[in-house]
């Protein structure tokens, strides 16, 4: 009884080639094996760099937000005291008597009983 081999050869049946051919088999099922884990881990290595990558580039996101919003709340900060400062500025010139008349001399006004010495020049 002939039986043809992988390779198309015929193979006598004897007790090495039964050996032979056992042991092709067990190869090709390590072999199959051995694919399924490199197929495995490859997936599962590929799956942890994404995340990893996702992370990585979450957390830079949060960093540069994060020293954005540091930089604006400074901003805020300065914004708001000038505005304090300047709200203060306009009710002295509303109603401080001294404040009235140093900005009125800043615009060469004066009382009307003064006399205004004016340069030669």
């Amino acid at each position: 009884m002939n039986r043809v081999a992988l390779w198309g050869r015929p193979v006598i049946n004897t007790r090495a080639n039964r050996y032979k051919v056992g042991t092709q088999r067990v190869r090709e099922k390590k072999g199959k094996e051995s694919s399924l884990w490199l197929t495995f881990a490859t997936a599962v290595i590929l799956s942890l760099m994404i995340c990893l990558t996702v992370n990585l580039r979450a957390s830079n996101e949060l960093s540069e937000e994060s020293k954005k919003y540091q930089l604006l709340s400074e901003q805020a900060n300065r914004l708001l005291e000038e505005n304090k400062r300047l709200r203060e500025e306009v009710k002295k010139l509303k109603t401080d008597p001294a404040t009235i008349e140093r900005e009125a001399r800043k615009l060469g006004m004066s009382l009307p009983n003064e006399k205004v010495l004016v340069s030669a020049n």
